[in-house]
């Protein structure tokens, strides 16, 4: 076992890595506009029908069968994007 190897082992030992919190991992996804209000949108995504996911201003522009990003980290998802 070279030196490198060792520390490596040391190391593992010492540190427990299951002591840090867990980051939570953005997923995207894609849907469907139902419904565009001042500050929130209803969108189909997958099957499924969101209601009031908040919006950024600039999706303000969307329309009813417009397809948008969902962006979700944790419980907390907003549309973040129009594409077409």
């Amino acid at each position: 076992m070279d030196v490198n190897t060792t520390l490596l082992a040391v190391g593992d030992m010492i540190y427990d890595g299951s002591a840090r919190p867990a980051v939570p991992v953005p997923t995207v996804r894609y849907g469907d506009v139902l419904a565009v209000g001042e500050r929130t949108m209803d969108v189909r995504v997958g099957g499924a029908r969101l209601d009031g996911l908040p919006m950024m201003a600039h999706c303000s522009e969307a329309s009813v069968g417009d397809r948008v990003r969902v962006v979700t980290v944790g419980a907390e998802s907003v549309v973040d994007g129009i594409l077409a």
